[in-house]
């Protein structure tokens, strides 16, 4: 079974009012981390990152991976939410065989350089996010991040997609 999936994962709070305003789909994956980590998955498109960055004339990566680690995206975050501590990753599975990558940002500080390989940066990301795991679980599995396979049946939309 595959699983590819790009997303920013934030850590806290942030302004729902402005992550609508940049077509963002937030998910609660609080409580699963721990009692005080508040963690919300942003799904990330190809295409959302290219839209945002025409829109936002901000065309620049910050790093090779992953592969939406773009400059738009954490100013995105970065307006989305006052203390933007936050990973993006993404995983690239296919019958068990793939990567993943992450990185991890405190404002516009790196907390976690972008790292990718068959296993480990996700978790890597996920405790600096403050992510505790559960007995025979991994910070992976302990926020359900397995259930997202893809991000196809959300239907993504923002403007310009067709």
């Amino acid at each position: 079974m595959s699983h590819a999936i790009s997303a920013i994962l934030l850590c806290g709070d942030f302004s729902l009012e402005v992550a609508e305003s940049y077509d963002l789909k937030p998910i609660a994956l609080s409580g699963k981390a721990s009692p005080t980590t508040k963690i919300t998955l942003f799904p990330l498109t190809a295409q959302y990152v290219d839209h945002w960055a025409e829109r936002l004339n901000n065309p620049e990566n910050v790093a090779e991976v992953p592969m939406l680690n773009a400059k738009v995206v954490h100013d995105i975050v970065i307006a989305t939410s006052a203390q933007a501590h936050f990973a993006i990753m993404e995983t690239d599975y296919f019958g068990g065989d793939g990567t993943q990558a992450a990185a991890v940002y405190r404002g516009r500080t790196e907390v976690m350089a972008p790292t990718s390989g068959k296993i480990g940066p996700i978790n890597a990301a996920l405790k600096h996010l403050g992510v505790v795991t559960t007995t025979n679980s991994d910070e992976f599995d302990t926020l359900e991040l397995h259930r997202f396979r893809s991000f196809d049946d959300l239907h993504l939309t923002y403007p310009g997609k067709e």
